[in-house]
Order: structure tokens, then sequence, then C-alpha cells
């Protein structure tokens, strides 16, 4: 997922680096690219905006590829099932006074991700 996601913001930042450049010749809202059809500068906002979501998405997988730690402490849910025994599917549906899947499990997205 994550090398997919880099060739997306490798093919953007190269878009990106184009349209820069042809943005520095701009006159009247009109960029032109060494005599070829000009790109709007909407183009230009366009793709620094996709090149932002692109990078948010490479921080999240990266986020979600590291070690990650149940925080449950011994803590169960209200059958006494830990997070060692939970599925996604079973997220937030069993949590009590002591354990909240959604802030302790990794697989429910909580947990630690801390060295």
């Amino acid at each position: 997922m994550v090398a997919m996601a880099w060739q997306s913001i490798c093919a953007v930042l190269v878009a990106t680096t184009a349209i820069t450049q042809a943005a520095d010749t701009c006159e009247s809202g009109s960029c032109l690219n060494h005599g070829e059809s000009g790109a709007s500068m909407d183009s230009v906002v366009q793709v620094q905006v996709q090149t932002e979501r692109q990078h948010k998405m490479v921080e999240e997988s990266e986020r979600m590829e590291k070690a990650c730690s149940d925080t449950d402490s011994g803590a169960k849910d209200k059958d006494g099932w830990s997070c060692a025994g939970y599925s996604s599917i079973n997220c937030g549906k069993y949590d009590d006074s002591d354990f909240s899947s959604n802030a302790m499990c990794c697989v429910c997205g909580g947990g630690s991700t801390e060295a």
C-alpha cells in the first residue's frame, strides 16, 4: 500500500514540477510552457491539493505500519475478552467501564505505536 502511495506521490510531484515551471512564466492567469498548450493557475492549485492529500495518505500508512501494542493491561470487555481476542468487527460493541476497545486495541485503531 505504501509503495503504491509513493508511486502516486512521485507522479503528482513530477506533474507539480512541470506546472510550477510553467507557472513561472504566467501572464494574466495563463501559464505557457514553451509554446505548448498552457495550464491555468487552477491546475497548479489542484495539483498542490492532490500532493498534500497524497502526503497525508503516506503519513497515515506509515503510522499504521509501525509496531502497535495493545494497551488493555489485563482489562477485559463485558464478555471477558481482552484485545488479543478482538477482530475489527467487535470494536466498540462490548466495552465496559474499564475496557475501551477503540482506545486500547490495535485492531480497533487504538493501542500504542510509541517505542
